[in-house]
């Protein structure tokens, strides 16, 4: 009723476009859709005075609701009260018996669109004719009930045959390439002249209102071509769902060549529209490619759960064709909707597409794709710590691998037990099946599971500081996912080099790899990374004095690895928040985060070897802080004793200089001087900056104390040195002010 009142400016939100419509309008182009269609109605504001520019749409939407410049209306299907309210609003003073609005809401259903159509209807046909008085009907509702259609389609049915069989042609052929189309390629298709296309079309949006005009474009081939779109997509259905199935594989059929002929090179622009075409032309091979290439399309754009529907339907094509043809494109599909799972996290599906592509490899005598699949499988089953299973299934495709005599599907087979080593902590077997493998399969482009295997060894070295062997590693995969398009090993490795370069002292290379990391998985929706960025860029900003950013990313690390089930990014975060509460002299919530850390790696196997490492370092830190150095000493020694046998250089050096602290906290000054000192010999030739300011600074400290005043200012000058490259090496303004005027970096910088 408030509708029919006034005529409102309206931000149409599937479009996104203006239109200055009447209530008519509005109510129609809603249509079908109104359980997800929203309708923004601006009061007297035109489009030229909002100054849309760039924005979002939401970001619109909001900026005018918190202003009070706009307000939302849900349409939803219209009630019988509401269609009488409605007639009575836009036929004042009518005189139509009260059971009309009834029998409008039974043929109708209450779909707006079709209300006004129907209404439309009548008043051309002068059903409906208007008096000095207003309005009635010029026949009675039993007659009128007699011509009406008995549903939607009925009502779209009974407007199409109104029109002539050429127009009829010509709509049954637009709405075979879609809600939108256009008059070269509907030309092409009918073996028809544009012009004349074009002005028949005309004619059926300006008279009968089925069509309207969009834009004028050029065509991939350079033919300049008219776009339409349907007045509503209902439209589009009903016309394509006349269509006898024969016209429909012929049509469709017509419109995919013609489509063809039009792009050119450029066909992967449409592969989705052209993959529809193949499939219902009965073109199940053609179909099965160009779904997989929309697919490879939507990767592109994260739209990964569309793909991952798009690659269903290219399997699907591939399972109605016979022979080798059949199994290479199940092997295609199945594959690709095993990647896009794990990039979604779904480790259960992805399991099973690896099978399935798999058997089709099997089918096909293809030993190395056979191996990668299975591989690949035992990598999702790793990934969700299905251990012995894992185990199992690359044992069985390393025998088939060598049974074939393929040493590219050996070397890739050993490098997901590998895995399983370093996994466990036999980092000595895993880094001699890294030495032998990887050069193998870097001969070539390796298969996409190889990737993830070739970055965790990259994560091996950099853990162990060596980084000229990490960096070839994650550098090489990097790029070679990137160019194979797999997000998945992408934010992965995005991961591991952003963390290396960070220990490294390359702050700002390192926390740019980090954030564009986080937000490729978030683009993606992955999680099993994704549960991983918070508290690493929580502990890289904590380094540089950001203390606030740095709790709410390990606050939200813990929450988000926590509701999906990640062990290790949540109990690092209860360590990181640990950290901070200590900083801040809350013993007592440290120590709840110290617990829940300890809790959550006892029960968890997955790296426990790695990460019980620095649990020793935090606990080791609180008694210090508490006082009590026995305790201290004792974790101290004991992270020491677990990092020592994987050449975990960093926490070697860091235990060393806890058990220094110690010293210190007890006046044992030679002690804590040979400690320091085995901390510096660590990182004499394996350098992490992020540290060795902190061990330098406290040598020195001891060497004044113990009157050695040369060997003092030394350190402190070396101290003093790194900490000036890594201020060199933040690029963030902000960031840059918040370390060097932090209050350890101004003490040591003095």
């Amino acid at each position: 009723q408030e509708l029919s009142r006034r005529r409102p400016l309206a931000l149409l939100c599937d479009d996104l476009h203006w239109a200055d419509v009447s209530t008519v309008d509005l109510l129609g182009y809603v249509g079908s859709r109104v359980d997800s269609m929203r309708l923004l109605v601006i009061g007297t504001y035109r489009p030229s005075d909002l100054l849309l520019g760039k924005h979002p749409f939401l970001n619109v939407q909001r900026e005018l609701q918190s202003r009070g410049l706009c307000r939302e209306i849900a349409v939803r299907l219209l009630d019988q009260a509401a269609i009488a309210a409605y007639i009575d609003a836009l036929f004042p003073g009518h005189q139509f018996p009260p059971f009309l609005s009834a029998l409008l809401h039974s043929r109708t259903e209450g779909n707006p669109l079709f209300l006004t159509e129907l209404l439309g209807d009548l008043r051309d046909r002068a059903v409906i004719e208007r008096h000095r008085d207003g309005f009635r009907l010029a026949r009675s509702v039993p007659a009128i009930e007699g011509e009406l259609p008995e549903s939607v389609r009925g009502m779209i049915e009974h407007k199409v045959d109104r029109i002539d069989a050429a127009d009829r042609k010509l709509l049954a052929c637009a709405s075979v390439q879609g809600y939108d189309f256009d008059s070269a390629t509907i030309a092409a298709a009918l073996g028809a002249d544009v012009g004349d296309v074009e002005e028949r079309l005309d004619g059926l949006g300006r008279v009968h209102r089925f069509v309207s005009v969009l834009d004028e474009a050029e065509l991939p081939n350079g033919a300049l071509s008219q776009r339409y779109r349907f007045v509503h997509v209902l439209y589009q259905n009903a016309v394509y769902g006349a269509l006898r199935p024969r016209q429909r594989v012929e049509m469709s059929a017509a419109v995919a060549e013609a489509l063809l002929r039009s792009h050119g090179d450029r066909t992967g622009e449409i592969a989705a529209r052209l993959a529809y075409l193949f499939e219902t032309s009965r073109q199940y091979e053609r179909a099965s490619d160009h779904f997989l290439v929309a697919a490879q399309h939507a990767v592109a754009v994260f739209a990964n759960r569309e793909a991952v529907e798009l690659s269903r339907r290219a399997l699907a094509n591939g399972e109605r064709l016979e022979g080798a043809a059949r199994h290479a494109r199940v092997l295609a599909a199945a594959h690709r909707l095993g990647q896009l799972h794990l990039t979604l996290s779904q480790m259960d599906d992805a399991i099973e597409s690896f099978a399935l592509a798999e058997k089709a490899a099997a089918e096909l005598g293809d030993v190395e794709a056979r191996v990668n699949a299975i591989c690949a499988g035992a990598l999702a089953r790793f990934n969700s710590k299905r251990t012995e299973q894992s185990k199992q299934e690359a044992e069985r495709a390393l025998a088939i691998a060598r049974a074939a005599g393929s040493a590219q599907a050996a070397a890739s087979a050993e490098l997901v037990l590998a895995l399983q080593s370093f996994c466990f902590g036999r980092t000595a077997e895993a880094q001699r099946d890294y030495e032998r493998s990887v050069p193998i399969l870097r001969r070539q482009v390796p298969p996409i599971h190889a990737l993830e295997a070739i970055g965790f060894s990259g994560l091996l070295y950099a853990w162990q500081l060596e980084y000229g062997v990490a960096e070839r590693a994650v550098n090489w995969t990097l790029r070679t996912a990137r160019e194979v398009g797999s997000s998945y090993h992408t934010i992965m490795n995005l991961f591991v080099r952003g963390m290396a370069l960070f220990n490294q002292g390359r702050l700002a290379e390192g926390l740019v790899d980090l954030e564009e990391g986080m937000r490729l998985a978030e683009h993606n929706d992955e999680r099993y990374w994704l549960s991983r960025f918070p508290n690493t860029l929580g502990w890289a900003l904590r380094e540089l004095g950001d203390w606030d950013r740095a709790h709410a990313l390990n606050r939200q690390g813990a929450a988000v690895a926590h509701e999906h089930g990640y062990g290790k990014p949540e109990a690092n975060s209860h360590l990181n928040l640990a950290q901070h509460h200590l900083d801040a002299g809350e013993m007592e919530t440290a120590l709840e985060h110290l617990h829940r850390a300890q809790e959550i790696f006892a029960e968890d196997f997955w790296f426990r070897w790695r990460y019980n490492i620095r649990l020793e370092a935090e606990l080791a830190s609180y008694w210090l802080r508490r006082g009590d150095t026995a305790r201290a000493r004792a974790h101290a020694e004991e992270s020491l004793a677990k990092a020592t046998p994987h050449l975990a250089r960093k926490h070697m050096a860091w235990a060393n200089k806890l058990l220094g602290d110690v010293a210190v906290a007890e006046e044992r000054w030679d002690d804590a001087r040979r400690a320091y000192q085995a901390a510096m010999q660590v990182l004499a030739r394996h350098r992490c900056p992020i540290i060795e300011w902190k061990i330098l600074r406290g040598a020195a400290d001891v060497a004044g104390v113990l009157h050695d005043g040369d060997r003092a200012d030394l350190y402190r000058a070396q101290s003093r040195e790194v900490l000036r490259r890594l201020t060199d090496s933040i690029g963030d303004d902000r960031l840059r002010r918040l370390f060097s005027k932090s209050e350890a970096v101004s003490a040591a910088m003095r």
